[in-house]
């Protein structure tokens, strides 16, 4: 009897233990996840996403503290802002082709700090516009250089597709190439620089090349030829779109050449830097509107 109650008791003290033992780990877990989602917070940009008028003729400017729109998760892109949370150093350069709202604008200008640089690019006024106030937000305005530029494979000028007066979206989305003309009465043309004349005093070149450009993708590349040879350490971040690239850049050929400088594409990583498996062209051929991060074997 003796004996089964001394069993007993030590099954009860192992119990204990064990919830202790859970309880400890737990609240580890809970202080790590709170001193994770402070540290973003912290580094976060706020950001605007909309801009509308009043009848006084004020703006109105919605902001996300911390990406706290539209994500679960309170982050704008999750697994491509953690990946630059986790990769971009201070003093490191940074290429914008395409700044949207300017959330990735602010966030590349914290990382790199006073020392880095960020060289970024925006057509679309209103976005720009978002951009610049973004940064105003943040104390940033001024660290970065935001120039109303296309990037393509030669300087002159573009011939692009505004959006139409109905199109609520303010997406310039149909790019006509440097030397086609388009058929359509929102056509604009816009001055345009290629990377390798705009960047030349870079003598080390670049640390990434950010690029989200509606289509342009293979035109800024081509135009970045002496940029990438003088960076080694170059990582490019790229909105993957074959159906937006497709109406003037041929594809096959497009992937092939940033093979031949040596890169390779891969999905970003959702919580390490460790990298999966590499896309195939067959792959890249069909693939859609999606962040992908090209790097080079060292």
């Amino acid at each position: 009897m003796k004996k089964a109650n001394e069993n007993k008791s030590k099954e009860l003290l192992k119990k204990k233990h064990l919830y202790a033992i859970s309880f400890i780990m737990c609240f580890c877990f809970f202080i790590l996840l709170c001193c994770d989602n402070f540290y973003q917070r912290s580094v976060l940009p706020r950001f605007l996403y909309t801009l509308t008028k009043t009848q006084q003729d004020n703006w109105i400017i919605g902001t996300m503290n911390g990406g706290l729109f539209g994500e679960k998760d309170y982050r704008w892109k999750k697994y491509t802002t953690d990946y630059f949370l986790r990769n971009v150093k201070p003093g490191e350069k940074i290429v914008e082709i395409g700044t949207s709202n300017g959330y990735f604008t602010n966030l590349f200008a914290k990382l790199v700090g006073e020392n880095g640089k960020v060289f970024a690019y925006e057509i679309n006024d209103k976005a720009r516009e978002l951009t610049k106030l973004s940064l105003k937000m943040n104390d940033l305005y001024g660290t970065v250089d935001l120039k109303a530029l296309a990037v393509a494979d030669k300087n002159g000028f573009i011939d692009i597709v505004r959006p139409s007066d109905k199109n609520k979206t303010n997406c310039w989305s149909f790019i006509c190439g440097t030397s086609t003309k388009c058929h359509s009465p929102y056509n604009i043309e816009i001055p345009c620089v290629a990377l390798d004349d705009e960047l030349k005093n870079e003598k080390n070149g670049v640390d990434w090349i950010k690029i989200n450009a509606w289509g342009f993708e293979g035109l800024a590349i081509k135009g970045a030829k002496k940029l990438i040879e003088t960076s080694p350490n170059l990582k490019i971040v790229m909105r993957w779109s074959t159906k937006r690239m497709i109406r003037h850049t041929d594809i096959s050929d497009f992937i092939d050449e940033l093979h031949s400088y040596g890169f390779k594409f891969y999905r970003i990583p959702n919580t390490t830097n460790i990298l999966g498996r590499e896309l195939s062209k067959e792959e890249l051929m069909t693939t859609e509107m999606t962040d992908l991060l090209l790097v080079r074997d060292k």
